[in-house]
């Protein structure tokens, strides 16, 4: 445990050009793992390649630290040969943190993941008051080459004991797995819960971001989510993460593939509809193809369906194939 009132801080560095193709070790861009706070600010990480090991861009905040902020970084054309994390999340007695006003862009691997974000033990020591806060970032232009490939711009996984993650005003887009026959290849944010404390003390709100999809693969059976709402079961215990959105856009335009699906809502049971709360409203969301509502079982082809099926959620929701001046993440 970190001494009370000791804090670590990266800052005003740049570091470029950097070559690690020989090697399969586990890489590291920034490691904040010391002191009681946190700072990561104002740091760039451009042009990075490497061998096939597993490569954490951004790890941390990271386990005992009870206050964090990591804003202000750029992190960018990065090509990489194992699995690749932008930002590796692992909060377990932080109290709370802010995310905000970073840019993951220009970003590949031929590692089975490639996540942005990754959310990992929140809520560990059963604080359950904790609150994250995830604002203003960019994640675009990811892209996982492998044939079973999956690529997220945000993934929470194994919440815990619980508090409260808000995402806000985020931009996500342009994320391909040009390869893969993986059913849930390409996500814009996906939550996988995994057997937490107590799943009834975990939430998720999630407004005013845009998430833009596009794309397709060679391999049968590609398919895709703007939000997929993921479930871990043990024995007879399901558990889910309780979510609200509000307030987003979720474009759709990816082409599924042999048996994959494209899908706006995506559910892994019908039962999670009562993890996806009541106050959740006034977003867009739209289709290019395949499905607005999917569930392993039940699917809704046209936006109405899914407004029925999720009532009262979604009332004053709209489908809209929004025109934006620009689908680059440069722009």
């Amino acid at each position: 445990t970190p001494p009370a009132g000791s804090s670590i801080n990266y800052h005003d560095n740049n570091w470029q050009n950097v070559d690690n193709a020989q090697s399969s070790s586990t890489m590291y861009g920034i490691f904040c793992g010391g002191g009681e706070t946190c700072n990561v600010y104002n740091n760039t990480l451009n042009n990075i390649s490497g061998g096939s090991g597993t490569f954490y861009v951004m790890y941390g905040p990271y386990y005992y630290q009870k206050f964090a902020n990591c804003y202000n970084n750029t992190f960018s054309n990065i090509s990489y040969g194992g699995n690749l994390y932008g930002m590796y999340f692992y909060q377990y007695y932080t109290q709370t943190s802010n995310t905000y006003n970073n840019t993951w862009s220009n970003i590949t691997t031929s590692g089975s993941i490639l996540y942005g974000l990754y959310i990992y033990y929140t809520g560990g020591s059963g604080i359950s008051d904790k609150t994250y806060y995830i604002y203003n970032n960019r994640w675009t232009d990811l892209t996982t080459t492998n044939s079973n490939g999956v690529v997220c711009g945000i993934n929470e996984y194994y919440r815990y004991y619980g508090g409260t993650v808000n995402v806000y005003n985020n931009l996500i887009g342009n994320l391909f797995a040009p390869n893969s026959g993986n059913p849930t290849a390409d996500n814009g944010i996906r939550l996988q819960p995994y057997s937490p404390g107590d799943g009834s003390a975990m939430l998720s709100n999630y407004s005013y971001n845009t998430i833009y999809l596009t794309g397709t693969s060679t391999a049968a059976g590609f398919g895709s989510s703007s939000f997929n709402a993921d479930n871990y079961t043990s024995g007879s215990t399901v558990f889910r993460d309780n979510y609200t959105l509000n307030n987003n856009i979720f474009i759709n335009k990816t082409v599924a593939t042999g048996s994959g699906i494209a899908v706006g809502h995506r559910m892994q049971n019908s039962a999670y509809l009562t993890s996806f709360l009541g106050t959740s409203n006034n977003n867009i969301w739209y289709m290019g193809s395949g499905e607005y509502f999917y569930d392993g079982t039940n699917s809704d082809a046209t936006f109405a369906a899914y407004q029925a099926r999720v009532t009262t959620r979604e009332n004053a929701s709209q489908t809209e194939d929004v025109d934006f001046l620009s689908t680059s993440g440069s722009a």
